[in-house]
């Protein structure tokens, strides 16, 4: 299964409040929730792009491969 977990990207850039950055980065609150809680279960490319813009990263930063 692949999944989100981009704690060590908040944690490196020195982001305290990982959902306030990203509400005042375009995510709505639910989706900046599940993203820090590491719930996500639909992401968008579009989502994706501005997550990378945003922490200045790419999709490999983030997305972790877990076999089932």
């Amino acid at each position: 299964m692949l999944k989100l977990s981009a704690k060590h990207l908040f944690a490196a850039k020195a982001i305290v409040s990982p959902q306030g950055f990203l509400r005042n980065n375009g995510f709505s609150s639910y989706m900046a929730n599940d993203i820090v809680t590491e719930k996500v279960k639909n992401f968008k490319l579009d989502a994706m792009e501005r997550l990378c813009l945003t922490l200045n990263c790419t999709p490999h930063d983030f997305l972790v491969w877990e076999p089932d």
